[in-house]
């Protein structure tokens, strides 16, 4: 289960699928399919998948997270 992190992009979420908790700051959201969430830079944030089903997300980050650029050139 990935831990309170923050980074310097902001977070763009898009739920596919499930029901997510996301901890934003000082805010919790319960999301469902279909909604949307946009994490601002440096606020700590967590997600955890709620519920039974399994959670898909699609997430857009702005500027790119330059440690996932990394990745897929070492590939």
């Amino acid at each position: 289960m990935p831990a309170r992190h923050s980074h310097p992009c902001e977070q763009i979420v898009f739920v596919v699928s499930g029901h997510i908790r996301f901890t934003v700051g000082d805010d919790v959201v319960d999301t469902k399919s279909g909604d949307m969430l946009v994490a601002p830079p440096q606020v700590e944030r967590f997600a955890e998948t709620i519920g039974d089903e399994s959670a898909v997300d699609l997430n857009i980050f702005t500027p790119r997270r330059e440690d996932y650029a990394a990745r897929e050139q070492a590939l």
